[in-house]
């Protein structure tokens, strides 16, 4: 009974550590998705304010252009486009197109001879239309631009005469360069990837992602999201916020859920979507990464539990010795006479039954007899008599 309740008690110290170590699991991905929205709204905000700067921007370059005749290829609108390219880094290059897609004019540092139309490249024709319909600076996807020699964003902003008539789009084009890229990638910790994320028709398509290779950026750029990725993320967000990627285009706020990145890594996301801008902002963080601080708390359970355990079994080991001497007092009390600590009658007939079963059917036995005891422990008191008998 006695080592039952230990390993009763031993059990309980292991589940209670298992338990522990789930509501430590669970602690840290509340921390990381408390930290997850930080980051998603930090870039949003950043992103925003970059993108409202750029907007500007361009209107004003813009109309500058309109003004100095930069449809017709103007040399003074073309020194001042290539003077605003060295004044925003971030961005790629100029260009100022005709309402029919050409580009007819943009800074020198963009190859004339391999300028796409921007009505006829898959990856430019639905944005420019919609740039052509819009007040607002619209965002492209992202693809390689030959003419610049780099992949690029691409941002365009419609130009307008004062009877509110398309009459030209000016465009440029956003870096994936992280020291210049147009998301806040500084404040994303190493152990979180950003994912800028936008849908045309069926498919979404990624606008940006951090802490890729460039060799990557074909695969990850110029083909749609993996079917499977996207339901994931859309499975997850039904179960943990009961909507999906289509709702939360019409909800305003930062969802949370654990789905798979592109590498098939179970992973923690934070997701908003920006609707001047038509994009999905995604902060999202493996939970391999949290693996390491969990083996810290695991080896402490670790430790306590060795140290509770041990102390607990020295505590028992000990419990058990009191417990067989005590035994063993009782035994003996049982089977000898308290005051001369001779054996009594009751050993005597375990004697007798031991005997019998080893066959032995005599033994001998000696008694001594006191004349006058009585009367001596009578007269001298019993302290006297029981110092007689001993």
């Amino acid at each position: 009974m006695l080592w039952r309740t230990f390993l009763f008690i031993v059990f309980s110290s292991f589940l209670t550590a298992a338990a522990m170590l789930y509501l430590k699991w669970e602690d840290l991905k509340g921390e990381t998705v408390n930290s997850l929205a930080s980051t998603n709204q930090l870039i949003r905000t950043s992103t925003s304010a970059v993108l409202e700067l750029q907007g500007t921007v361009l209107s004003v370059i813009g109309h500058r252009l309109l003004e100095l005749n930069g449809l017709q290829d103007n040399p003074e609108a073309r020194t001042i486009i290539s003077e605003a390219l060295e004044k925003n880094p971030k961005l790629a290059g100029f260009g100022l197109a005709d309402i029919d897609g050409n580009l007819v004019l943009t800074s020198d540092n963009l190859d004339r001879q391999s300028l796409p139309n921007l009505l006829e490249k898959p990856e430019t024709a639905k944005s420019f239309r919609e740039a052509l319909r819009t007040n607002n600076m619209v965002l492209g996807r992202t693809y390689f631009l030959p003419a610049a020699g780099m992949w690029l964003m691409p941002a365009r902003f419609r130009l307008t005469d004062k009877f509110g008539n398309t009459t030209a789009v000016m465009t440029t084009g956003f870096t994936l360069n992280a020291q210049n890229s147009l998301f806040n990638i500084q404040s994303v910790p190493d152990s979180m990837h950003l994912v800028i994320a936008r849908q045309e028709d069926n498919n979404y398509y990624r606008q940006y992602i951090s802490g890729v290779s460039e060799t990557d950026y074909n695969q990850l750029y110029n083909s749609p999201i993996e079917q499977v990725v996207v339901d994931r993320f859309n499975d997850a967000l039904v179960k943990e916020n009961g909507l999906s990627l289509e709702d939360i285009k019409q909800q305003q706020g930062i969802y949370f859920g654990t789905s798979s990145n592109f590498r098939n890594e179970d992973a923690l996301f934070a997701i908003q979507y920006d609707p001047k801008y038509k994009i999905f902002i995604v902060v999202i963080q493996k939970q391999a990464s949290l693996i390491p601080e969990l083996k810290n708390s695991l080896l402490w359970l670790i430790i306590l539990l060795l140290v509770f355990n041990t102390v607990l079994f020295t505590i028992f080991k000990q419990i058990e010795k009191i417990q067989q001497r005590s035994k063993e007092d009782l035994k003996f009390q049982a089977n000898h006479d308290a005051l001369t600590q001779l054996p009594n009658r009751n050993y005597l007939n375990k004697i007798n039954l031991s005997l019998n079963k080893t066959g032995i059917k005599k033994f001998s036995l000696g008694f001594l007899d006191l004349d006058n005891f009585k009367s001596a422990n009578d007269f001298h008191g019993h302290r006297i008599g029981d110092l007689l008998l001993i």
